[in-house]
């Protein structure tokens, strides 16, 4: 599924969303301490919805140049959406699959038609 941002009758999810994520160097949210891998997760999506903005989709190559961190972010998101999917250990969550998919995030980047070959 390609990013597309919503028409005007609904909410502007990504711009909606990117004012709720925490920047980088925010600990505190709503009174909270958030851990460290909690908050690079959530800086790395908002560095993914910036993309997408940017991009029209979350397609972000594995060797990003300008942000190679945000490339081996998506593959490891996909790696532990399998997981997750398996019934096996992943640090993805419900809530962060939900949230990915809020913003056209494909789980699997190979087209289809490249992998019937």
């Amino acid at each position: 599924m390609a990013f597309e941002m919503p028409d005007s009758s609904t909410a502007p999810v990504v711009s909606g969303l990117l004012a709720t994520i925490p920047q980088l160097g925010e600990s505190k949210i709503a009174g909270t301490r958030m851990k460290k891998r909690e908050l690079l997760w959530f800086t790395r999506y908002r560095e993914l919805c910036e993309y997408a903005q940017k991009a029209g989709s979350c397609l972000v190559p594995q060797k990003h140049k300008e942000n190679p961190s945000l490339g081996l972010w998506v593959k490891k998101q996909r790696a532990q959406y399998k997981l997750y999917m398996d019934n096996k250990p992943s640090s993805i969550t419900k809530e962060r699959i939900e949230l990915l998919e809020q913003i056209g995030f494909e789980w699997n980047a190979v087209p289809e038609d490249w992998q019937a070959r």
